[in-house]
């Protein structure tokens, strides 16, 4: 808008304004801004955005329009002892309980002699037996107010304030009211529609009381309170200094001069280069550091927190990524040196034929921020530490030196079983984050509205084959149950890094092969043969291995079976138990043909982990053998001794990414006890 156009809204808003301000009493002012603020702008840049923060802070700052509370002593008084007794550091349930412990002594320490204290008890019971018009008249008749505030200036204690019949009673400590009738928390208890005997007695009341308490503590920078985390929404920090000189021993710039031994040169390597600390190096870099403290005599007092405490907090806070149970990726400690390697490496990756990319994309949102390290945990967790997986290199952008654009990333390798179980293939992995706006086609963005991540794949032997495509899928299916708002895409193989044409995926993980992507790129050939061709499991082929390349296992030691104990194993995943002439001897059709005997993990109930699978019904007398579904506990299907393997991999391509949950429904309505039980005659050939 023109500058005039500005001036004359601004001008009639203040005629407005003003009739508005003679409604309005003394305690409800109305505050003008004596100018238009640019709040939005089509090309936003560092001017507009300074000019904009420096006028919101100095409304925030502002005396004049800071509404006026009045807190109650008791909350200051319960504060002061918590900080003496548990040394910064508390739980909300500890808060509560000295809260209940020292609300009666709180009561008695008001700055009022008794003889006034009793004659505002006895006012107070007065009003309360009155309805609203005799009140008015009785105040205005029996109360002498000026006799009273005569009494009280005499004895100089206090002073009385009335104003629209409250009586507010002022706190000996500077800039803080303290309002009471009964109790200097009695206000408290109505305001909230508590009664002082359900206070009492109602724990569940003194958990309201203490969740304002530190709600309005927390808002004025008293305490920490990370009520929003699930894992830390307990914990009250009392002294929040005291977390921040806790983490800065080990986020710091000098923290790689703690690992100065011969010893600890590899964990100064990993720290450095991929961002990796284990727990051990953790604690061992606080406890040199607190030592360091003490020897410069910087810091004497008894320190609130410990090395296990402070992991906790890194990875709650989002500030470190849990890798496995003993070590974390640390990014904001990585060396700035090798931002060039991991671009360097995306740019060799996009332009080879034998390696794929997939984009996850979400709005900047809560969810949004923490979607790289969600990523990051799953890939550790399922696809690099239990595969032999690890981090070659890794990079993160200081956030005082951050660009939009790529702002992090991770190179590393895994390994993936396409064929032969004894020697699976080795792959290469670049994970990416983005901040960015991905609808903007313009290199230079100015403005961040989507959090992004890119995951390369490289097959590092030979040409590309499907084991990319099952890795993608494999992640996929682990993202999606973290992130189900993200989208995805396939990022097209002809477009260079900077163009980022992509091809839409659907949620069975299937791109869209016969459209063109942004650039007007058909799809990439050698990917289309991968999609199309994918073919689908073979039974014959998976029995005529060799026994030994089944990674047979007994059940009582098995993987599987320490998987379903331990809540890991995936409703709808497949256990076989294999049969041979030599595992089973008395079995007649072992002596012909060997075979695996199927059964369905459905899950635990009420204790009991079960099974679907096909079982004997009836045995007639020509030995014709009828055969139905049954749903068994796991236990009395598979004997200790039987050997199983986890059988094939579903062909991804060809199944959706629900397909376990669909197995499970499908095994379960295959048992349902409201329809009739299926009966068949089995085929032992």
């Amino acid at each position: 808008m023109k500058t005039k156009e500005l001036q004359y809204v601004l001008d009639q808003v203040k005629i407005q304004l003003k009739g508005l301000d003679e409604i309005f009493s003394k305690e409800h002012k109305v505050f003008l801004i004596d100018e238009v603020v640019a709040t939005t702008s089509k090309c936003p840049n560092k001017k507009i955005m300074e000019d904009l923060f420096n006028k919101v802070v100095s409304l925030i700052c502002s005396k004049k329009l800071q509404k006026r509370r009045d807190i109650p002593q008791s909350w200051y008084s319960l504060l002061e002892i918590l900080r003496k007794k548990y040394n910064g550091r508390t739980s909300i349930k500890e808060a509560s309980e000295e809260f209940a412990k020292v609300q009666n002594e709180t009561e008695a320490e008001v700055n009022i002699s008794a003889t006034s204290l009793d004659n505002l008890r006895k006012l107070c019971t007065i009003i309360k037996s009155m309805d609203q018009e005799s009140m008015k008249c009785t105040i205005i008749k029996s109360m002498d107010q000026e006799s009273m505030k005569k009494e009280l200036t005499a004895k100089n204690t206090n002073k009385l304030k009335d104003t629209n019949s409250e009586i507010s009673i002022v706190k000996s400590s500077p800039g803080t009211k303290v309002e009471d009738m009964d109790s200097s928390v009695q206000k408290v208890h109505h305001s909230m529609g508590f009664t002082k005997e359900e206070y009492q007695n109602d724990n569940k009341v003194i958990d309201e009381i203490i969740f304002l308490i530190f709600e309005f503590f927390t808002s004025i920078g008293e305490v920490l309170w990370f009520k929003m985390i699930e894992e830390l929404k307990d914990i009250l920090i009392l002294v929040p200094m005291e977390l921040i000189k806790a983490m800065r021993k080990i986020i710091s710039h000098k923290v790689l001069e703690f690992l100065f031994k011969d010893a600890d040169q590899d964990a100064r390597r990993d720290l450095e280069k991929k961002g990796k600390l284990s727990f051990d190096n953790l604690k061992l870099i606080y406890e040199r550091a607190i030592e360091l403290s003490k020897l410069n005599n910087v810091e004497q007092d008894t320190l609130t927190f410990n090395a296990e405490q402070i992991w906790n907090f890194l990875i709650q806070l989002k500030i470190a990524c849990r890798l496995d149970e003993n070590q974390i990726f640390l990014p904001c400690l990585i060396s700035e040196k090798w931002e060039e390697h991991i671009r360097k490496e995306e740019e060799n990756m996009t332009k080879e034929s034998n390696s794929m990319c997939v984009e996850y994309s979400m709005d900047i949102s809560k969810q949004g921020i923490g979607m790289f390290y969600d990523i990051l945990s799953n890939l550790a967790k399922f696809f690099m530490f239990q595969r032999n997986g690890e981090i070659i290199q890794a990079f993160s952008q200081k956030i005082k030196k951050r660009k939009l654009g790529n702002v992090g990333g991770i190179h590393g390798r895994l390994r993936w079983t396409e064929r032969d179980i004894r020697n699976p293939e080795s792959f290469s992995f670049l994970l990416l984050e983005y901040d960015t706006d991905f609808n903007n086609d313009e290199i230079n963005v100015i403005h961040a509205v989507h959090k992004g991540v890119r995951i390369h794949i490289k097959r590092n032997d030979g040409k590309i084959t499907s084991g990319i495509i099952e890795i993608l899928y494999e992640l996929d299916k682990l993202i999606t149950k973290v992130l189900p708002s993200a989208s995805r895409k396939l990022i097209c193989k002809e477009c260079n890094v900077e163009d980022r044409g992509y091809f839409l995926l659907n949620e069975a993980f299937e791109p869209d092969i016969d459209k063109t992507c942004g650039n007007n790129h058909t799809f990439n050939n050698d990917f289309k043969n991968l999609f199309e061709k994918m073919e689908p499991f073979c039974l014959n082929q998976l029995m005529k291995r060799d026994k030994e390349s089944l990674d047979l296992e007994e059940f009582q030691s098995s993987s599987l079976k320490r998987n379903i104990l331990d809540g890991t194993m995936e409703k709808g995943t497949q256990i076989w138990i294999y049969h041979d002439k030599t595992t089973n001897p008395c079995n007649p059709l072992t002596r012909l043909n060997k075979y695996a005997h199927v059964v369905i993990y459905i899950g635990k109930t009420e204790g009991v982990h079960e099974v679907v699978h096909v079982s004997k019904d009836t045995f007639l007398r020509a030995l014709r053998l009828k055969t139905t579904i049954v749903k068994q506990d796991i236990e009395k299907v598979i004997m200790p001794d039987m050997l199983v393997f986890s059988g094939h991999r579903i062909a991804k391509c060809q199944n959706s990414a629900n397909i376990k949950k669909k197995i499970v429904a499908r095994a379960e309505a295959c048992v349902d006890p409201k329809d009739p039980k299926i009966i068949f005659h089995y085929d032992h050939r």
